[in-house]
């Protein structure tokens, strides 16, 4: 079986591809996807975008929200609310749009996702994440009502 020239190259460039995790440590997945990647059970962090589970109700989770970007004077551009759901559309002062998205998934469990773009400095959308995430912390969470 003959390969031509460019599937040749493209065979050879996959083997070293292949071959860079167990040099330096690379993770084979962001070599290949070209896009930076932290995975700690509960939360997810890709290039732009956050996306965490918490174990608190929807309604605190979305509160946690509010009261962090007050926190941060982001300007509010869209809020939309369904039945356990919600969406946020945030501008900093340099104009990146942040958007938050909060789910939920049982009476006690909820999803909060961060997203800034794929162009977009993941900086806001991490700090955001780690600040509800704090801020969902019993002992700092509003009392139950």
């Amino acid at each position: 079986m003959s390969l031509s020239p460019r599937r040749a190259v493209l065979v050879a460039l996959a083997m070293v591809a292949a071959a860079l995790p167990a040099c330096t440590g690379l993770e084979f997945s962001a070599v290949s996807a070209g896009a930076t990647m932290a995975e700690s059970g509960d939360s997810v962090l890709r290039r732009g975008k956050a996306q965490a589970f918490e174990p608190v109700q929807f309604d605190d989770c979305v509160a946690a929200t509010r009261r962090v970007a007050d926190q941060f004077c982001l300007t509010l551009l869209r809020e939309k609310n369904s039945d356990g759901w919600a969406y946020f559309r945030y501008r900093d002062d340099r104009g990146l749009i942040l958007l938050v998205t909060v789910e939920r998934r049982t009476k006690t469990v909820s999803v909060i996702a961060t997203d800034v773009g794929f162009f977009g400095n993941p900086g806001l959308a991490n700090l955001f994440m780690a600040h509800v995430h704090e801020g969902l912390r019993p002992e700092r969470a509003a009392p139950p009502s």
